[in-house]
C-alpha cells in the first residue's frame, strides 16, 4: 500500500482522492508523510526519513483529532498558504494556487465531528480534485465516511 501511495502521490499529473482506514490506517500514513516534513525530519533519525516520501512533496498534512470542521478548513489554508473563508472559500483557494498540490488529512473519523468535516470540506474538495489536480489522502481509523468508499485503498 505504502509504495502504491509513493507513486500516486509522487505523479504530478494526477488527481484524485484515496482512502485509507483501519486501526494501522493513521500509523502507515504518518510513516509515508512524515519525512515530507520539516518537523517530522528534524526529530528522527535518517533511516526513519528514507522510509517515506520525499522532502516537499506534501504541501499539507494535518491530524484532524479533535479539530472543528472550522478550525481544519483554516488550518489547510494555513498549510497551503492561502486565504480562505470556509470550504468554499477554500475551493476557489485551491484554484487559484494552481496544480499540483497534495493534502493529507489523517485521524478524519476522530475530528470533532467527522460528518461535518467530511461534508463540508473534505467532499467538495474530493469533487473537484482530478479537475483542480489536487491529491487528498484521507486517513480513517475506522470505517470512513460513506461517500468515499469508492477511493478506499487496502493491502499492506
Amino acid at each position: 500500500m505504502k509504495r502504491a501511495l509513493a507513486e500516486w502521490i509522487g505523479d504530478d499529473s494526477a488527481g484524485g482522492v484515496v482512502v485509507v482506514s483501519g486501526a494501522e490506517a493513521a500509523t502507515a500514513v504518518a510513516e509515508l508523510v512524515g519525512p515530507a516534513l520539516p518537523a517530522y525530519r528534524a526529530r528522527v533519525s535518517q533511516r526513519e526519513r528514507d522510509g517515506g516520501l520525499p522532502f516537499g512533496s506534501v504541501d499539507a498534512a494535518l491530524d484532524a483529532t479533535g479539530r472543528t470542521t472550522a478550525e481544519m478548513s483554516a488550518a489547510i489554508a494555513t498549510a497551503l498558504g492561502l486565504r480562505a473563508d470556509g470550504g468554499r472559500g477554500l475551493i476557489h483557494a485551491l484554484e487559484a494556487l494552481g496544480p499540483p498540490v497534495t493534502v493529507v488529512v489523517n485521524s478524519v473519523d476522530a475530528a470533532a465531528d467527522p460528518a461535518e468535516l467530511c461534508e463540508r470540506v473534505l467532499w467538495p474538495i474530493a469533487v473537484r480534485s482530478p479537475l483542480l489536480r489536487v491529491r487528498l489522502l484521507l486517513g480513517f481509523g475506522g470505517e470512513p465516511w460513506s461517500r468515499f468508499a469508492d477511493a478506499l485503498v487496502t493491502g499492506p
